[in-house]
């Protein structure tokens, strides 16, 4: 994708999973860093399942290089949540990440 046109504020969260006092695992996101990237579509599908069509999209978010973002994350673009599958760091040359990513279709 190249580091062309980084013209959206990314907010990368990671997830931490803690048990209330009645045992119940709760999930929350907490904020590691705001970023400047792009968006690439990739591609998008629908289907039928669990009684309902389902819209799935797959992105491809490049940042500038930053130490320890991985594919447990997630990536928030204004209200688009976005669910790491991969992260590419092109040539290794710690420049830029290509954040291969899933849309989250509410």
């Amino acid at each position: 994708m190249g580091a062309g046109k980084r013209d959206k504020q990314v907010i990368l969260q990671i997830s931490s999973v803690a048990n209330n006092s009645i045992g119940v695992s709760t999930e929350t996101w907490h904020t590691v860093a705001t970023v400047w990237g792009g968006v690439m579509d990739i591609s998008g599908r629908e289907y039928w399942g669990a009684r309902q069509i389902v819209a799935e999209a797959q992105r491809v978010i490049n940042i500038a290089y930053r130490r320890g973002v991985k594919a447990e994350m997630r990536a928030l673009i204004g209200s688009r949540i976005f669910n790491i599958l991969y992260v590419d760091d092109p040539a290794e040359a710690h420049e830029e990440l290509n954040l291969l990513c899933r849309e989250v279709m509410t």
